[in-house]
C-alpha cells in the first residue's frame, strides 16, 4: 500500500506549536508546510496533534507526494493522534492542516519529518512553514 495510519512511537526532528485562525461559512483556516527528503528517505511520517476544548473539533492534515498521491489523517480532541504514514523516496512532500469553519483559533502541535528504512528521522530541519492561516 501506499501508506499506512500507525500510532507507534518515533522520534521526530521537526516539531511546530501553531494555530489556526478563525473561519468561517465560507472560509476553512489552513496551515500549509513544505517538507524537503534526502536520499535514502523510506518515508515521510506526520502526526498532527489536535489539543483544542472540544471533542467535535476536527483538524485535518493531509501529506502530498512528489507525485501527487495524498493520504491525510483526522486528529480530534482527546483521542491519541494517528501518525500518517507515506511510503515514498526522496522529493518535496507539501503537508497541510486544516480544521472546520469553527469562529475560535484553535491551536494544533505537529511533527513530520523523512525517515530512512530503519525508521531514524533525516538530522536537521527538513521542513518550512509556507502559510499561516
Amino acid at each position: 500500500p501506499i501508506s499506512t495510519l500507525v500510532n507507534s512511537p518515533i522520534i521526530f526532528a521537526d516539531f511546530y506549536s501553531d494555530s489556526l485562525g478563525a473561519g468561517n461559512v465560507n472560509f476553512e483556516p489552513t496551515d500549509i508546510y513544505g517538507l524537503t527528503c534526502p536520499i535514502g528517505t523510506a518515508s515521510v511520517r506526520v502526526r498532527l496533534t489536535n489539543p483544542n476544548g472540544s471533542n467535535a473539533d476536527k483538524m485535518i492534515v493531509k501529506v502530498l507526494d512528489p507525485t501527487g498521491r495524498t493520504n491525510a489523517a483526522i486528529s480530534q480532541e482527546g483521542i491519541a493522534p494517528p501518525t500518517v504514514v507515506f511510503n515514498g523516496g526522496a522529493g518535496n512532500y507539501l503537508v497541510t492542516v486544516n480544521k472546520s469553519q469553527t469562529f475560535t483559533v484553535a491551536p494544533y502541535s505537529i511533527n513530520l519529518d523523512c525517515f530512512n528504512s530503519s525508521v531514524v528521522a533525516a538530522t536537521g530541519v527538513q521542513s518550512a512553514r509556507a502559510q499561516n492561516q
